[in-house]
């Protein structure tokens, strides 16, 4: 009887609210956005490396930009995610994928698969992303910026030596109409 009495009178609290105006339920909530990213390769393939199977591993990526949602920079040193905006999948997952559909299609290796592949492979690709964010902290001109170290290492021999590596920084201009729905922003 008592929790009938209780849940009338928070019933009879948030109507008067409501009434009063002071809950606006005709807002409605903002609506989450989910993003991904597609890579394209320009120009033609190489021909085919024969007998060169390439296994992509599932790349490493920095804590600070493994989840999610959108990472901005405002300042220097300070980062905040954005509840409303962010990937459609974790972050590693789909630069590892991309650059897996991106060797493919350079006629590079004959063969270039997953990490979960069982073919025997004769190089293994790592990856590791040291950066994946929205710079904010010039205002008229806000950019994304990633920037992923990679290394190429020859499977067959025990020490897996490493055959080449690099790291590779790419910034792209972000539209108003992104950072516009950022929230804070």
């Amino acid at each position: 009887m008592r929790h009938k009495a209780v849940l009338l009178t928070v019933l009879v609290v948030f109507l008067s609210a409501v009434i009063a105006g002071c809950i606006n339920l005709s807002k409605p909530a903002p609506e989450k956005r989910y993003f991904s990213l597609d890579v394209a390769r320009e120009g033609a393939a190489a021909a085919a490396a024969i007998g060169k199977t390439l296994k992509v591993l599932r790349f490493d990526i920095s804590p600070i930009y493994a989840k999610r949602q959108l990472v901005y920079r405002d300042r220097n040193l300070e980062y905040e995610s954005d509840f409303y905006n962010e990937f459609f999948s974790d972050p590693a997952s789909i630069i590892s994928g991309q650059t897996l559909s991106w060797l493919e299609d350079s006629g590079l290796f004959q063969y270039v698969v997953s990490a979960r592949s069982q073919i025997e492979a004769t190089h293994l690709l790592e990856g590791n992303i040291v950066a994946l964010y929205i710079d904010l902290r010039d205002k008229s001109q806000p950019k994304a910026e990633m920037e992923i170290q990679f290394f190429l290492l020859k499977a067959v021999d025990i020490t897996r030596p490493v055959i080449s590596h690099g790291t590779y920084r790419a910034t792209v201009p972000v539209g108003p109409r992104h950072t516009d729905s950022r929230v804070g922003g």
